[in-house]
């Protein structure tokens, strides 16, 4: 179905955050309403309770945590940042989305580089926001983490210091000519993907409007992506740098 015929049913039979019905696929728009109808109507509504703040402070110190694993192989490293709010500052937080890419999307990203190819700190590194895999799906309070996998031989605050480095020449130096553009084009053509499978596309607007009451929104975020500036990315890499970062340092206890 279109997304006004969605909205206008939506907006008439529900109340925003009581329920989100998503039909995705090539059927008859009245067809599906009578059957929704045929099968939703009786149920009662039930009261919705009004949504507490669940919000958290950027923490201003450093945590740290160490945790043995007796089956791990070899040791790993998670450190975690606070992000901003992504419902009441989208284009903020897709700043730092845009920075999760820069910094570990593909061989030619900053940690890869970096900790991978030339130095050889760790065996593998990726960062990302969000707790499921998708930085969409998640209200306010959420995190950017850092994941490394690294050899014995080196130390966490070897990995850390490498990582503070890379953040820190993206906050003074910015990025490289073209380096934006990729990472849109790679973020962009993602979405896009993701959008093109059926069961995707239906998480994705049923998401949007539980959260936003927007579904029209997977349709605009390749455009937003886009319109992330260079100086946004340097200002979301200096929060990270700015703020209390929280760091778990696994320790493998199957290690010979």
């Amino acid at each position: 179905a279109s997304l006004d015929d969605a909205e206008d049913f939506f907006d008439k039979y529900y109340a925003p955050g009581n329920a989100v019905l998503t039909v995705v696929g090539d059927f008859d728009v009245d067809a599906a309403l009578r059957l929704v109808h045929r099968y939703f109507d009786d149920i009662p509504a039930r009261p919705v309770p009004v949504r507490p703040s669940f919000a958290e402070p950027v923490r201003t110190e450093e945590r740290r945590s160490v945790l043995t694993d007796p089956l791990a192989p070899r040791p790993a490293l998670a450190v975690g940042y606070r992000v901003p709010d992504p419902l009441a500052d989208l284009q903020t937080f897709l700043a730092y989305d845009v920075l999760t890419h820069v910094l570990s999307a593909g061989d030619a990203s900053r940690l890869e580089r970096r900790l991978v190819q030339k130095d050889r700190l760790v065996i593998g590194v990726s960062t990302y926001l969000g707790t499921f895999g998708d930085p969409f799906d998640q209200r306010d309070p959420l995190l950017l983490t850092l994941e490394a996998r690294h050899p014995a031989e080196s130390t966490p605050e070897a990995v850390l210091a490498a990582v503070d480095e890379e953040l820190d020449r993206v906050v003074t130096d910015g990025l490289q000519p073209g380096e934006l553009t990729r990472i849109q084009a790679r973020i962009a053509s993602g979405l896009l993907r993701e959008a093109d499978d059926a069961l995707g596309r239906a998480l994705a607007l049923a998401t949007f409007e539980l959260h936003r009451g927007r579904p029209e929104l997977i349709n605009e975020l390749p455009a937003l992506v886009g319109a992330v500036t260079a100086e946004s990315v340097q200002a979301a890499a200096a929060g990270l740098r700015a703020q209390g970062r929280a760091v778990l340092e696994l320790r493998a206890g199957a290690a010979s």
